[in-house]
């Protein structure tokens, strides 16, 4: 009974870490000389997990097999949002993301 029991849970285990997969890609400044963003924020839009890049605006993040949409973030610039990113059961890479900046209209005035 005790073999089973543990044989069972071996295998419970292997199902449950056949359905992880894990995502890493790096968000780089298209203005500057593709600079790398670091410590901006990747969102995974429908299970709402949330990371920050590196000092490499390099990410990682462990999810379960699936279809996902991220969303890039960063102070100052644009969000942009990428769709159908397909997770299976071993690591995806994307391709480098460049962010570009956003031109942002200020009109400054002096207060007496």
């Amino acid at each position: 009974m005790r073999s089973t029991t543990l044989l069972f849970l071996l295998f419970l285990t292997s199902m449950i870490f056949a359905q992880e997969g894990s995502l890493k890609g790096v968000l780089l400044d298209g203005e500057f000389d593709n600079e790398p963003l670091a410590f901006a924020t990747v969102t995974i839009k429908e299970i709402d997990k949330t990371v920050n890049t590196d000092e490499n605006g390099e990410y990682f993040l462990e999810i379960e097999s699936g279809t996902y949409t991220l969303v890039l973030d960063f102070v100052g610039y644009e969000s942009r949002e990428i769709k159908d990113v397909v997770v299976e059961e071993r690591s995806v890479r994307l391709n480098d993301e460049v962010m570009y900046a956003k031109k942002v209209a200020m009109r400054i005035a002096s207060i007496d």
